[in-house]
């Protein structure tokens, strides 16, 4: 969480017509976020309580409850003009801070229940810490009406330490086509475009292919007939995609390379077409190097340390079985149509069995899933298919030769682009 009572701006532009754009991220008591959102010209996200855990809401107003600015003597009307002063505001603060205590002990105790954040968080809103992102084109109404003296102690704190940033801080002026992205730095927006390290295919994605293809045949020990195999529909996907980027429609036939009636190859759509397949290619081999060393219990396993809900984790642990059920279908059906010599007829007839034998693939993995729905059903499943995690010692030698393969393709990348 950030400082109480801050403000950092994230992203302060000046567009081509002159109006200011300014994007800033607040932290103030979640007492007064109420009468912060009343101000409609500010585009505001705030942080939820539904979002956050209990037990950390817990923690974090034992050890830092929100601060109240001024302890302001009852009078008539909306603003205490005075403040308690002695014995009795030591006695006021005292008794502010203490009732926490048993909205905590409430808050905790709704939470062993089983009772879901979204309402035990509740409890603890009077001492919590709200941190908000705030975007507006202007603010000087609010800064006239909060920065005032006669506005509430607690919140006129947060905007005059928004004020002071907006002060201190130096606008972008953006040119025609530019965007004002805050949390996003120039180089992340614009991976797509022409000098962008993400964008180079040379030699980043034949370095990333080279070192995965290396480590699957090497220390993997996987096989190249084995790789090859598994690699042949991806890379026939990916060619296939590649070549309706590199025909262009409508193109100039005098610059084209090839050109048939109005799909012409360009030498500018050619290197598109390439640029993509090369990109592919190197992803597609990354990622055969998670699947060709990694079970898919530790990936569930790891999915689990990461908080992700169970929900999606069992979608992806059901699929994963379910796509052996069908290969396990397929290859049944196949064996049996072969013993019967189905695949000595003619192209006609093959042709007919093959839709048909599709269909029956389909009927009897649909068989099977249900049969599988019904035992998990039979043994109580509720919400999380647990799995038995595996005990496996980390490499701290593998890990350091990752960082330094990351670091050697990322360095000849950057060189790459910077001789050119």
């Amino acid at each position: 969480m950030n400082p109480p009572y801050s403000a950092i701006i994230i992203a302060d532009s000046i567009a081509p017509c002159g109006r200011r754009l300014i994007t800033a991220v607040m932290t103030y008591p979640r007492m007064v976020h109420a009468d912060f959102m009343t101000h409609r010209m500010l585009s505001r996200n705030a942080s939820s309580s539904r979002a956050m855990p209990v037990g950390r809401t817990v923690r974090q107003i034992i050890s830092n409850p929100a601060e109240v600015t001024w302890w302001g003597a009852n009078q008539r009307g909306m603003q205490a003009t005075s403040e308690l002063r002695g014995w009795r505001r030591a006695v006021a603060e005292r008794i502010f801070y203490a009732a926490r205590w048993p909205a905590l002990g409430a808050a905790w105790t709704l939470m062993k229940l089983g009772l879901h954040k979204q309402l035990a968080n509740r409890l603890l809103e009077p001492w919590a810490y709200i941190t908000v992102i705030v975007s507006a084109t202007d603010l000087h109404n609010l800064f006239a009406l909060r920065c005032h003296p006669a506005a509430q102690p607690e919140i006129k704190r947060a905007v005059e330490a928004l004020r002071a940033a907006v002060i201190a801080s130096v606008p972008r002026r953006l040119a025609a086509g530019e965007w004002h992205l805050p949390f996003v730095t120039d180089e992340v927006w614009g991976w797509w475009q022409d000098g962008s390290v993400h964008a180079a295919s040379w030699p980043g994605t034949l370095a990333v292919a080279v070192a995965s293809v290396l480590l699957i045949v090497g220390p993997a020990r996987i096989p190249v007939r084995v790789l090859g195999v598994a690699m042949a529909a991806p890379v026939a996907f990916l060619a296939l995609g590649s070549a309706s980027v590199a025909v262009s429609v409508g193109g100039d036939p005098a610059d084209a390379l090839a050109a048939w009636g109005p799909l012409t190859v360009t030498p500018a759509s050619l290197a598109h077409g390439l640029d993509v397949l090369a990109h592919g290619v190197a992803g597609t081999s990354a990622l055969m190097v998670l699947a060709t060393t990694t079970p898919m219990i530790d990936l569930l396993t790891w999915l689990r340390r990461l908080r992700v809900p169970d929900p999606l984790i069992e979608v992806a642990s059901l699929t994963y079985r379910l796509l052996f059920v069908l290969l396990d279908t397929a290859v049944g059906l196949h064996d049996a149509q072969t013993n019967r010599l189905g695949d000595a007829a003619g192209a006609r007839r093959r042709w007919r069995t093959a839709a048909a034998a599709t269909t029956v693939v389909l009927v009897r993995a649909w068989d099977r899933t249900e049969r599988l729905q019904a035992g998990l059903q039979a043994r109580g499943f509720e919400s999380a298919l647990v799995t038995l995690p595996v005990a496996r010692s980390a490499s701290w030698q593998f890990r350091a030769l990752t960082a330094a393969v990351l670091a050697i393709v990322w360095t000849l990348t950057l060189l790459a682009r910077a001789a050119l």
